[in-house]
């Protein structure tokens, strides 16, 4: 009756509020959500990012230590001939010929020396150009 229409209607409001607060907290939620996709988007594009550099870095590293090898390789095959050259120099030199013998015999060591030096430097350089290149990984991964 009369009373029953209003205990009814009485809750028939309070569900309806209770329908408005969890439209809201489902819109709330909604938006959450969807700013969290966003984030997510932009973290991809981040990783993305961060690989092309990953793959450019390594690549321009490749081609340094490439043009760095080659460069000291030349050196060091030019020492090398310098040193085939007096080699063979010493070899037709007469036995009269002493002093100027054990003057090409001193600048062959010392051209060897050279040689041996370069040849560390390369080792160096190139041991130094990894170690740069594994930093700059490490760097860029982090």
């Amino acid at each position: 009756t009369e009373e029953t229409v209003i205990q009814l209607l009485d809750e028939l409001s309070k569900q309806s509020g209770l329908v408005r607060a969890l439209t809201t907290q489902n819109e709330d939620a909604m938006r959450k959500i969807s700013s969290f996709e966003q984030l997510v988007r932009e973290k991809d594009q981040e990783i993305e990012d961060g690989n092309y550099y990953n793959e450019m870095n390594d690549c321009a590293n490749e081609k340094m230590l490439k043009f760095a090898s080659e460069r000291y390789e030349k050196q060091l095959n030019d020492q090398q001939q310098r040193i085939a050259n007096l080699i063979t120099i010493i070899q037709r030199q007469q036995v009269g010929q002493d002093d100027c013998v054990y003057s090409m015999i001193r600048e062959k060591c010392m051209l060897q020396k050279e040689l041996s030096i370069l040849k560390r430097h390369l080792n160096e350089e190139a041991l130094m150009d990894k170690q740069h290149l594994k930093r700059v990984q490490c760097a860029v991964a982090v």
